[in-house]
């Protein structure tokens, strides 16, 4: 037991020793990292500034359209001219030579002034002649009242028949006169008027 205290000893010294230059170690690294200055800061990488650019419109491989054309002058109206080649003409026409002869009493003498026409109608040539081609005429009588007014027209020759009497009739009753005059009085006559009718061609 005397033999082992020595050695007990020498390792407890031993253990001392290492476990105080440990310490010293440790607390001179200590010292040293709180003494040593800070390392330098990295610098910050500089700042770089971007433009943004206007997004492009995508690339659709079509022309962009047109701009709309400024619309055109308007052409000048076109110049209108008569046709001189009308085609066949629906009107009747009159006949002079047995055109509007006194009748009746005295229709031979001179007299103070005798009938004369103011305004004459032209007849309506029928449809149904103008289609067929018909030509014609209508010899009527009638009587000039004090007025001037035509009465009592009546159909003595026509040809042909039925086809032009109507408008004959017609058309004369709408004629007016300037009253035979005698003695200074307007005085009834009978008339006698024939109406042709034909086909402008």
């Amino acid at each position: 037991m005397t033999q082992s205290m020595p050695l007990r000893l020498a390792g407890a010294i031993a253990l001392g020793a290492v476990t105080t230059t440990l310490v010293l170690l440790l607390m001179q690294a200590l010292i040293e990292s709180d003494a040593a200055p800070p390392d330098a800061e990295t610098p910050a990488p500089p700042l770089t500034f971007v433009r943004l650019l206007d997004d492009e419109p995508p690339d659709t491989g079509r022309n962009p359209p047109e701009p709309p054309r400024p619309p055109d002058e308007p052409p000048p109206p076109p110049k209108l001219t008569p046709d001189r080649d009308t085609g066949p003409m629906t009107v009747a026409t009159f006949t002079p030579p047995v055109t509007d002869k006194p009748r009746g009493p005295g229709a031979g003498a001179m007299s103070e002034g005798e009938a004369l026409s103011i305004v004459k109608v032209r007849p309506v040539y029928p449809q149904s002649a103008v289609n067929r081609g018909i030509e014609g005429y209508v010899l009527v009588q009638f009587t000039i009242d004090t007025l001037g007014r035509v009465t009592d027209v009546e159909v003595l020759e026509s040809s042909p028949r039925g086809v032009f009497e109507r408008a004959a009739v017609q058309a004369v009753e709408r004629f007016r006169y300037k009253p035979r005059v005698v003695n200074g009085q307007p005085t009834p006559v009978s008339i006698r008027h024939r109406l042709t009718f034909e086909l402008d061609s």
